[in-house]
């Protein structure tokens, strides 16, 4: 994450904060920042020389002006202004990590060797939550190469309960 993005991004939470609006900005910005990252030209187009700040605006409002509250809108065109568009997305990142610790909310990557039924969902959210102290929102993905078991990222916390991990570590003790 580079300084700047951090400093965009705390300026942005703190107006954000003050107009009590933290999540509807958030989830403004990260709408915006998808938009970006699905169509990386937006970005090409915005940081072209050929483009007056005018033009460059216009181009904003009409793409999200009727779908994103003002702040987000004047954030994006400060952005574009000042010639730090292709800083979007660390901007969006760092406000979500900002808006996370916050509201001591922490994303949970989940992936897993087959698809986890909802009681077992329930249950692993109760636990993480229970270890984290925080409320844990997870995104599951499937991934069969783990053989079974599941491994689950946390911030900078990483749980390897893969039966592909196990088996690693059983050879490493066997050929040490």
């Amino acid at each position: 994450m580079t300084q700047i993005a951090k400093e965009y991004a705390e300026a942005l939470f703190s107006l954000a904060t003050e107009t009590q609006s933290e999540q509807a900005v958030g989830e403004a910005l990260a709408l915006v920042a998808r938009c970006f990252a699905d169509e990386p030209e937006y970005t090409v187009l915005l940081s072209s020389p050929r483009l007056s700040r005018q033009e460059r605006e216009a181009l904003l409002v009409r793409a999200f002006g009727a779908a994103v509250p003002e702040t987000v809108l004047s954030f994006v065109c400060l952005l574009c202004r000042a010639g730090h568009i292709d800083r979007l997305q660390e901007c969006a990142a760092e406000y979500d990590s900002l808006y996370r610790l916050r509201s001591r909310t922490v994303r949970a990557d989940i992936v897993s060797a087959v698809p986890l039924t909802e009681a077992e969902k329930t249950a692993l959210l109760e636990k993480l939550q229970k270890k984290s102290g925080c409320t844990v929102t997870a995104a599951y993905t499937v991934d069969p190469a783990l053989l079974g078991g599941l491994v689950v990222r946390m911030g900078d916390t990483l749980i390897d309960g893969s039966l592909k991990q196990q088996l690693k570590e059983m050879k490493e003790v066997i050929e040490a």
